[in-house]
């Protein structure tokens, strides 16, 4: 039982590496128009650990032009220490259909915490192979 464990957890972190890239690679393909934004403030959200320690991610809020309207949108990826302070100019593509939904110009994202999140579960899922085959 031990092994099949080990091969499905493998799995499942290809699958979800799998569905962040997807995911990412759509949202490029909404935010296509430019647009000059400003780092408003940065929304903070906490998280608390197994251990009870309780850690923060700072997600920056950022305010640009959209058309004619001005729009004021929080960042879907974070980081702590936040990576924008507040007045920091920042390059976006944003949704012409939904303009609170944008992205940083080079910003990873999402793309390459799939890709690692692929590559350890395919890591995983030959260990996993290996020892089911070995254990019979």
């Amino acid at each position: 039982m031990k092994r099949i464990v080990v091969l499905l957890c493998g799995l499942l972190l290809i699958a979800a590496g799998i569905f962040l890239l997807v995911h990412g690679n759509a949202v490029k393909k909404r935010c296509t128009e430019p647009a000059t934004g400003v780092v408003i403030g940065n929304k903070s959200e906490d998280s608390v650990g197994d251990d009870g320690i309780i850690s923060y991610t700072y997600y920056p809020v950022i305010e640009y032009t959209a058309g004619d309207k001005v729009v004021s949108a929080t960042a879907s990826s974070g980081q702590n220490p936040p990576k924008y302070q507040e007045g920091d100019k920042v390059e976006i593509l944003y949704n012409p259909a939904d303009t609170t939904e944008f992205l940083i110009r080079g910003e990873t994202g999402s793309g390459l915490f799939g890709i690692i999140m692929i590559a350890v579960g395919f890591i995983v899922s030959l260990v996993g192979v290996r020892v089911f085959i070995r254990g019979r």
